[in-house]
């Protein structure tokens, strides 16, 4: 089967959630038998990369990207204004790549398309399509952005978007040969969007992810230390970020000054508490779990899944999460990770997995067999190729 995979963002290097669900997509694809070919917007400095970035992924995939880096919000907002979509979508909606994937299209010959995210479908334009379309949702995005962080005044500007978003959810699913959602959880929100009689389909697909995965390296690995491998260039995950630092980092050094925070940004901030370590932003994904670590991963608006829980639990590192950053993976407190939703009940399970090796250990280890019973990628390569196979037959099996 070939699969041509609209993204987003380039999926290598995987170094963001975004990036690396869609990488470990691929791998799982190609594992499988299938010929797959990635197109997605690049900016100059991506595209400088460009062969580096192509000899990385094969032969997993081919790769191609067109110029186009996501519109400023400001123009996309005034675009929405005009044109009634949603920003997001604004944002890249690149002439140029329509072109592009038309081309792409017919030198190829895919047998489906995969958008892999709603905001990749902005290249193709409105339906209908040139090839059947297999629309992968990452996020509910009309439920994402009911809960995005941000100011009293951008509320109303936010519910705004969320109801674009829903009317383009709901459109585009009608017109898909199927969606697929990342948990569960999406899956019943995006079927609740739909109508009551409808031959739209939507099912659920885990990400693949290997069970094991090396750690970093550490100079001290026998002393414990708290990481926090979020990235910072996604909404959410800035609110988590300024939260602990802001509110977890103190509430920790004043009941375990002992027990470091380390994060991963560009600069220290003079204003941050001195249990906070910072270290650059790594280009290899193992520096942000060392191996005496512990994983936070605060999380306070969330769809779709937390690809960093999943990265810990492959590296050997426990986790400690708000029950928002584990919603959709089927876990249970102190059985896979502890949760906690409050400066000082997560200060609490930190100083708790710092203390105690035996339940560390217990948390990895259910943490690798959640990945081997639920996102093996053995089990769902295949299994996406039967999903693809029965959307191009008209079956919703």
């Amino acid at each position: 089967m070939r699969v041509l995979i609209l993204a987003s963002k380039c999926p290598w290097p995987p170094s963001d959630g975004g990036r690396l669900a869609l990488w470990q997509t691929i791998r799982a694809l190609y594992a499988a038998g299938a010929t797959v070919h990635v197109l997605a917007p690049g900016s100059p400095s991506d595209l400088q990369h460009l062969v580096p970035w192509r000899a990385a992924m094969a032969p997993q995939a081919g790769l191609d990207l067109y110029p186009g880096e996501p519109l400023p919000w400001w123009r996309a907002g005034f675009e929405s204004v005009l044109s009634g979509d949603a920003v997001g979508l604004r944002r890249h909606a690149h002439t140029q790549s329509r072109r592009v994937v038309r081309d792409l299209i017919d030198s190829f010959a895919p047998d489906l398309i995969h958008v892999e995210a709603l905001q990749a479908i902005a290249v193709l334009g409105a339906p209908p399509w040139p090839k059947p379309v297999v629309l992968r949702m990452q996020n509910v995005e009309s439920a994402l952005w009911q809960q995005w962080p941000g100011n009293v005044w951008q509320r109303p500007l936010m519910k705004i978007e969320s109801a674009r978003l829903r009317k383009h959810e709901r459109r585009l699913m009608h017109h898909a040969a199927s969606t697929l959602a990342i948990t569960e959880c999406d899956a019943m929100d995006l079927r609740d969007l739909l109508p009551a009689r409808t031959a739209a389909s939507v099912a659920c697909w885990p990400v693949p992810f290997d069970a094991e995965l090396p750690a970093g390296e550490d100079p001290d690995p026998t002393a414990p230390l708290v990481v926090l491998p979020g990235s910072r260039g996604w909404g959410p995950n800035r609110q988590a970020f300024d939260w602990a630092v802001r509110k977890l980092a103190p509430e920790l050094a004043r009941r375990a000054p002992g027990l470091p925070m380390r994060v991963f940004a560009p600069a220290l901030d003079p204003s941050w508490p001195d249990n906070i370590q910072v270290a650059p932003i790594p280009d290899d994904a193992r520096t942000l779990f060392p191996q005496r670590a512990i994983a936070a991963i605060p999380l306070f608006a969330g769809s779709g899944v937390r690809m960093r829980i999943l990265e810990s639990w492959a590296r050997g590192i426990p986790v400690v999460a708000t029950r928002i950053a584990a919603r959709g993976l089927a876990v249970s407190d102190r059985q896979h990770l502890l949760l906690a939703d409050d400066p000082a009940s997560f200060a609490d399970a930190l100083i708790t997995l710092a203390g105690d090796t035996e339940l560390r250990r217990h948390l990895i280890d259910e943490g690798r067999n959640h990945l081997r019973r639920f996102h093996d990628p053995a089990v769902l390569g295949p299994a996406l190729i039967t999903h693809y196979r029965n959307a191009l037959s008209g079956s919703s099996a």
